[in-house]
């Protein structure tokens, strides 16, 4: 066949390819990256909105806290878990709003997690508790507690201020607020990663052919060539298909086991190596 005979079926396949093709699988990974976002801000908001409503009460405790002067081990750490939470609350009364989203990864919500799990840990080593719950205030503060912990939990309503207190509060977000949601956010990391790859793949599959296209408009190409392109492009078209149709747990599952393979042999290595 000669270039005049082919390129009118190439030029035609092609155009096919990109606006019934590529086109389209590039909206539907779009469409389900979105329906991702919009299933995990339903479930992350009225997380964070808790997790604001903690810091704020943290920010409010801490000046409430009096410590001894020959502070312990188990002091000092709680005190530090205490003067973090009580930073993110103070960024909190500066902007005047909640925690956002996109404000924490998923490993950082984690670690925050882990420190409010500690608040009530070392609070629970002090036997006896020496800390003592100064209870001045200059303001109205059981009113302001009051609306913190009732969108922490209401059932912490009831409990007396005191440094306790700010330990029964901490381990009850970890274990009924957080927890329950524990996962989710590194789950959520793990789907945008592969609709982020999936995007990569179509945008380069889509340059190709645009390429391709400009190339047969303004260069006579050799038939041969033209054919292994054609051809190569239905290929990626099919492959763009394929991971459409795979499920996107399947793929979340495939690449945790190549992670934890790779893991091994990097491990084996080192083995070897030391």
């Amino acid at each position: 066949m000669t270039y005049s005979e082919v390129q009118p079926i190439a030029l035609a396949i092609l155009t096919s390819i990109i606006t019934g093709g590529f086109v389209l699988v590039f909206v539907e990974i779009g469409n389900r990256k979105n329906r991702e976002n919009d299933r995990y801000d339903g479930l992350l908001t009225p997380f964070l909105h808790k997790l604001s409503s903690y810091f704020r009460f943290m920010n409010w405790c801490r000046s409430q806290i009096l410590y001894p002067k020959d502070i312990n081990g188990y002091e000092k750490e709680f005190k530090s878990l205490v003067n973090q939470m009580e930073m993110y609350g103070s960024k909190l009364i500066m902007s005047g709003g909640d925690y956002r989203v996109d404000d924490f990864t998923a490993k950082e919500l984690y670690d925050i997690a882990f420190k409010i799990n500690n608040v009530w840990y070392y609070r629970d080593k002090m036997r006896p508790c020496r800390l003592i719950w100064e209870g001045k205030v200059t303001y109205d503060g059981t009113d302001y507690i009051a609306k913190e912990l009732k969108e922490i939990n209401p059932a912490l309503l009831t409990e007396k201020q005191s440094v306790d207190l700010v330990a029964k509060v901490s381990g009850s977000f970890f274990t009924d607020v957080y927890q329950p949601i524990e996962y989710e956010s590194f789950r959520h990391e793990n789907y945008l990663k592969h609709y982020n790859i999936q995007t990569v793949w179509v945008s380069v599959c889509f340059s190709f052919v645009l390429f391709m296209l400009c190339m047969m408009l303004f260069v006579q190409l050799p038939v041969c060539f033209l054919q292994i392109a054609t051809t190569c492009i239905v290929l990626m078209l099919a492959i763009s298909l394929l991971v459409l149709a795979i499920d996107i747990k399947v793929w979340v599952r495939w690449r945790a086991k190549f992670i934890a393979k790779k893991h091994k042999r990097k491990e084996r290595r080192d083995k070897r190596t030391a």
